[in-house]
């Protein structure tokens, strides 16, 4: 009976030895997901913050043009 807690116990262990890596990477592309979704984000914010100072710009001189 031993001998089969034991051979079960190594099974075990060699099963979360290997699971492990595959639940690191998962976890490492979600980080690598997070990380370009807030670079796009945050391109996109800037590119809405410079249209709208391009704007202004273009309406100061259409007013100084009238």
């Amino acid at each position: 009976m031993s001998e089969i807690t034991t051979i079960a116990q190594t099974v075990v262990d060699t099963v979360n030895n290997v699971m492990q890596p595959e639940q690191n990477s998962s976890s490492g592309i979600q980080v690598v997901m997070w990380v370009t979704l807030i670079v796009w984000g945050g391109l996109f914010l800037y590119l809405v913050y410079i249209d709208r100072q391009i704007k202004k710009v273009k309406n100061k001189i259409e007013i100084k043009e009238n």
